[in-house]
């Protein structure tokens, strides 16, 4: 979806519980395309196709891509329109999720937390002198 939503930018998305999603919509869906079934891919609505049940099913492309995508989308594939994103949010999951930044993103707070304790209670002990003084 580059350059509308870039890699590394999280998305909000809203579910809709009836058939709100047209033509121009971004949606995030489980794609049932053969390469990579199962996956989220997050693409525009180029086509909707409504059948006889009211149902309906999507065409699907991605901004960068050339072509749009082989498989159709039905209406319960999808989790949601994109509302908005959020940019660079990824690097921030990527750092806390792998093990060393995880640790840094406790240590941290922690000595953090430590070294406000530490002068707090030097204060306290520093006037509890100066009264006895």
């Amino acid at each position: 979806m580059v350059p509308t939503i870039n890699v590394n930018d999280g998305i909000v998305i809203k579910r809709y519980d009836d058939d709100k999603y047209n033509v121009g919509d971004i949606v995030s869906y489980v794609t049932e395309d053969s390469r990579i079934k199962g996956s989220v891919v997050t693409h525009r609505i180029v086509n909707k196709q409504t059948l006889n049940d009211k149902t309906s099913l999507y065409t699907t492309k991605g901004d960068n891509n050339k072509s749009e995508d082989s498989s159709l989308v039905s209406f319960g594939d999808i989790y949601g329109k994109v509302l908005f994103k959020v940019p660079s949010v990824g690097f921030l999951y990527n750092f806390i999720t792998n093990p060393f930044g995880f640790t840094i993103s406790i240590i941290i707070p922690i000595i953090v937390i430590l070294v406000i304790n530490i002068v707090k209670v030097k204060q306290l002990v520093d006037e509890e002198r100066k009264g006895y003084v």
